[in-house]
């Protein structure tokens, strides 16, 4: 898919990114007659689900991002079972919005690149990515500096870095910030 045919004329509106990040990883289907299919996703069907859906996007609270960034990177909230609607409910083509233990979606938007980088709730986390960025936009922190300095509001950085570097990968119960949205309930 490309993803200059899905960017918005305003690049104020950011939930085009989220939107297609749930269209990348979800499963899409076609409703009729009370039979669900399995789509072929496309450019053109990716435009079909943006206009149909709308996302409420939270916006999390930071402390140091806007003093050394001006307000570059932007971090936000989405709840599955709150904050996403279909306008049009009897269009055909869905979004599967299936959710378990966790519904939230936690992510951050770099304004000036117009790029999402996912943090908690998806099936992979970017978050070593991200902390490369901000190393290189800040070649005089460290590591433990950006954990110092940075914080944000139901993220837990030190909780992502270790459980992205762990021996074994994607330990939820060590790491409980690497729970995905598509895990299901965990009764014990």
């Amino acid at each position: 898919m490309s993803v200059f045919t899905a960017l918005p004329q305003q690049a104020s509106d950011y939930s085009v990114l989220f939107k297609m990040q749930l269209f990348m990883e979800l499963p899409v289907y076609f409703y009729s007659n009370d039979n669900v299919n399995d789509v072929v996703k496309t450019d053109s069907l990716f435009m079909v689900i943006n206009r149909n859906m709308k996302v409420t996007m939270h916006p999390l609270k930071t402390e140091g991002f806007s003093d050394r960034f001006n307000d570059r990177y932007l971090f936000f909230e989405v709840d599955l079972a709150k904050d996403i609607e279909y306008v049009d409910r009897l269009q055909p083509y869905q979004i599967w919005l299936a959710f378990g233990y966790m519904s939230a979606y936690r992510f951050v938007i770099d304004i000036q690149q117009f790029i999402l980088y996912r943090l908690i709730g998806f099936e992979n986390s970017d978050f070593l990515i991200f902390l490369k960025i901000l190393q290189n936009d800040n070649r005089t922190y460290s590591i433990k500096d950006i954990f110092e300095y940075y914080t944000v509001e139901c993220i837990d950085f030190k909780c992502l870095y270790n459980g992205l570097r762990a021996k074994k990968i994607y330990n939820r119960e060590k790491y409980p910030c690497l729970m995905r949205v598509s895990d299901p309930i965990f009764i014990r």
